[in-house]
């Protein structure tokens, strides 16, 4: 369940970083790179930057404990 929910929230941070992506871009051509409304795009981006890299962090751990939990409960036969 908490995979499904990170997963789910990856996602969407995926979606939500490209639109603002592509947004400060336009605004960046039409109104200039300095304009308070391309920067605060632009600091709206790092907010979702470091909120994709976190879920993704816990997304990591998370499966690397999963992996862990299997490889323990497997039985070996050496010949």
């Amino acid at each position: 369940m908490l995979t499904e929910d990170l997963a789910d929230l990856h996602n969407t941070l995926t979606l939500e970083i490209e639109h603002n992506r592509q947004r400060m871009v336009r605004l960046g051509v039409e109104l200039g790179l300095m304009h308070p409304e391309v920067q605060r795009c632009s600091e709206q981006l790092d907010v979702l930057l470091l909120r994709f890299y976190h879920t993704d962090k816990l997304m990591r751990q998370f499966d690397c404990a999963k992996s862990l939990e299997v490889s323990a409960s497997k039985e070996y036969t050496f010949i």
